[in-house]
């Protein structure tokens, strides 16, 4: 594939991870105050939908982790490496916040985590756990389903290797999702916290990664390496526009979970991007903002919850709405972006360089001729 190709593609890439972040960014800074923030009636259906930015994620991180297995097939050692790739991308950052959060629990907040649920979080367990699912770290959920995605991922690109499988594990994990549901209706614990753990557990979540699997498989099978008109980029952009829509109104099959829906809507967007990266969506602030995507994700609930007494100053003004609700995401925006850029720089960045080091330090020890050793 072309270099500029290649990169328009990482581009489109970064693009869906820059506009999920935002979009979740907007939807806790409206939230997470106390009273929550009034929005505009004419963005409201929009902008109060933004939890589904993470299914966004988990599309784009399923469809990435099928781009970057195939970048790197045929490397010596290519699961080890990829287990590198992945600890070394997200666990620095994760654990600073592990560490963040501990201290605000006990000292700020006077909540004390139990050594086993520390050790659940700095192995990334704590999905499974009933209670313990959602992390103490705020948003760091998404982290427990993520990790345990990645662990049976080496195993599901060697074997969902066209269209029609990729399908069929859509269709396995959408009847794994099902069982697992019916299964935890049966548990015995309290309705709350029954509710909250089948919704976020990565047996829920697994038919989100699916589709995006099926997305890749579709672009290699369908896009890829083709000349392909923007017609039907324009056709992919617009059905998922309409088709979200339609799900925010609730008109569409109610034969499938929601979550899923939206699943559906954000590949065809990824599909579409992935034909024609549109400037009115692919541009340099989008890409600079999924670059930092992961650093935003993390650091913004913290920084909403900072600037809650600057939200109430703001919406004390005798300002319409629509000014103050722009003035409070605007600041909000630039405080995360500001946060995340350090972060990214200090943390994310060096992690990333240092998982590469060892790889190259792997490689080089590989090419020492048994008899030099």
């Amino acid at each position: 594939m072309a270099g500029s190709a290649h990169r328009g593609r990482l581009e489109y890439i970064d693009t869906l991870r820059g506009i999920a972040a935002l979009y979740v960014l907007v939807y806790h800074t409206i939230l997470l105050p106390a009273p929550a923030l009034a929005v505009p009636p004419a963005i409201g259906w929009i902008v109060l939908n933004g939890g589904t930015g993470v299914t966004l994620f988990f599309v784009v991180s399923a469809f990435t982790l099928c781009l970057s297995s195939q970048m790197h097939a045929g490397e010596p050692d290519a699961v080890m490496r990829y287990v590198i790739r992945r600890i070394c991308r997200i666990v620095p950052l994760f654990y600073v916040w592990v560490l963040l959060s501990w201290v605000r629990d006990a000292f700020v907040l006077g909540a004390h985590h139990s050594p086993g649920r520390v050790g659940l979080n700095l192995v990334f367990l704590y999905n499974l756990v009933p209670g313990y699912e959602t992390s103490f770290v705020w948003a760091g959920w998404t982290l427990g389903v993520e990790m345990l995605f990645y662990a049976m991922f080496p195993w599901l690109f060697r074997h969902v290797t066209t269209v029609p499988r990729a399908l069929l594990f859509v269709v396995a994990s959408l009847g794994l999702s099902a069982v697992h549901q019916r299964i935890g209706a049966t548990l015995p614990m309290d309705e709350a916290l029954r509710a909250s753990y089948l919704h976020f557990s990565i047996f829920h979540m697994l038919p989100v990664f699916a589709f995006g699997v099926l997305a890749w498989h579709v672009h290699q099978r369908y896009i890829a390496g083709r000349s392909v008109s923007p017609v039907v980029s324009i056709a992919l952009v617009v059905s998922a526009a309409v088709g979200y829509r339609l799900l925010l109104m609730s008109q569409l099959w109610q034969g499938l979970d929601v979550l899923y829906w939206q699943a559906v809507v954000y590949s065809l967007l990824l599909l579409g991007l992935a034909i024609t990266p549109w400037p009115v969506l692919v541009n340099r602030a989008t890409v600079f903002l999924g670059t930092i995507s992961y650093s935003v994700y993390l650091n913004h609930p913290t920084v909403v919850v900072i600037l809650r007494p600057v939200y109430a100053w703001i919406y004390a003004q005798p300002l319409p709405v629509a000014l103050q609700f722009g003035a409070a995401i605007a600041l909000t925006t630039a405080a995360v972006v500001g946060v995340s850029l350090v972060t990214y720089r200090l943390i994310e960045r060096p992690g990333m360089r240092f998982g590469s080091r060892l790889i190259t330090r792997s490689a080089a020890a590989e090419a020492v001729p048994v008899a030099a050793r």
